[in-house]
């Protein structure tokens, strides 16, 4: 409230401070081995054990997680998507940065398009669409109420879904979401990330992804 000028409910501070305090801890077990160099042949294991509650999709299927940064200070964001097939491997990427966002919601339904227009573009013949913003989630899947700047991104997002068949929405806690929101605050703070990601994302397994973001 002091420093953005938003307000939070109470109950969703205490979630992701719980989220937050699971993340260190899940990074801090994990810092010694990851200064070690791992074999390719372990890459979807080490994604299992770093991102344990995200869950793969069925074979032949793509999930596509998404995820906004906001700034209020320069009133704009960055929206990061990931695809991952049921192999964990991360098939594509892509972050965006955009000026004049108004809110932490509209960066949010930003990142989901990109993930929609992605998905068109490569093509995938089955998506899942998997975000922590449960506001975004809903609207999408039980046509909610959104603030009238994101819903303009929405309407934007359910025409685009005309060209995806099929496909579907799931909310997940950010333990769940953490390469996406990596990606978006990474891009966020670091201005070339943004035009750097494209060279990364070459059949990137999700440790060498973790190992770029640390630099």
């Amino acid at each position: 409230m002091i420093f953005r000028e938003t307000f939070q409910d109470p109950g969703e501070v205490i979630a992701n401070a719980t989220d937050l305090q699971a993340e260190f801890l899940r990074a801090r077990s994990r810092s010694h081995s990851a200064q070690q160099p791992l074999p390719a042949t372990m890459g979807v294991q080490y994604a299992q054990q770093t991102l344990s509650s995200w869950s793969p999709p069925p074979a032949n299927v793509f999930k596509l997680n998404f995820d906004g940064a906001f700034q209020a200070a320069m009133s704009s964001g960055v929206g990061a998507v990931v695809v991952r097939n049921h192999r964990g491997v991360v098939f594509n990427s892509t972050t965006k940065r955009y000026p004049y966002v108004t809110s932490p919601a509209t960066i949010e339904a930003m990142a989901l398009r990109d993930a929609i227009n992605l998905a068109i573009s490569l093509q995938l013949p089955e998506v899942i669409f998997e975000g922590d913003a449960k506001v975004i989630i809903e609207a999408m899947s039980q046509n909610s109420k959104v603030d009238y700047n994101t819903d303009v991104i929405i309407q934007d997002c359910k025409v685009l879904l005309n060209n995806i068949m099929p496909h579907s929405f799931h909310f997940v806690r950010r333990a769940s979401n953490w390469v996406a929101h990596s990606l978006a605050k990474k891009a966020l703070t670091d201005n070339s990330f943004c035009s750097k990601l494209e060279q990364y994302m070459k059949a990137l397994e999700v440790h060498e992804l973790l190992r770029i973001m640390r630099r």
